[in-house]
């Protein structure tokens, strides 16, 4: 799963995404399909086929992919930020979000 067993034990923490790929995958562990699903959309957003809102304004491949993360984070009421360099259409993703 990429933890760094050091860094865990240090830290004793690891972040949302890796605690819920580690429960939908533990064989121990009984998790219901909304949790599978919502680790395998938000770990899986570049797959995603949502189709783009009717906006006047062409977003590239790196953009449709922000677009398409931000909307499977709110499929699970869950928030996020886009931390893109600056000029690369961080604004445009989130118009195109929000329409």
């Amino acid at each position: 799963m990429g933890l760094n067993v050091k860094k865990l034990k240090d830290e004793n923490r690891i972040n949302m995404v890796q605690g819920l790929k580690a429960l939908a995958h533990e064989e121990n562990c009984t998790v219901d399909d909304y949790l599978k699903n919502m680790v395998n959309d938000i770990t899986g957003f570049k797959k995603d086929k949502t189709p783009l809102p009717d906006i006047k304004a062409e977003l590239r491949d790196y953009q449709v992919e922000g677009y398409r993360w931000l909307k499977n984070l709110c499929k699970y009421n869950v928030g996020g930020i886009l931390a893109d360099d600056m000029g690369l259409g961080k604004t445009l993703q989130t118009l195109a979000f929000i329409a």
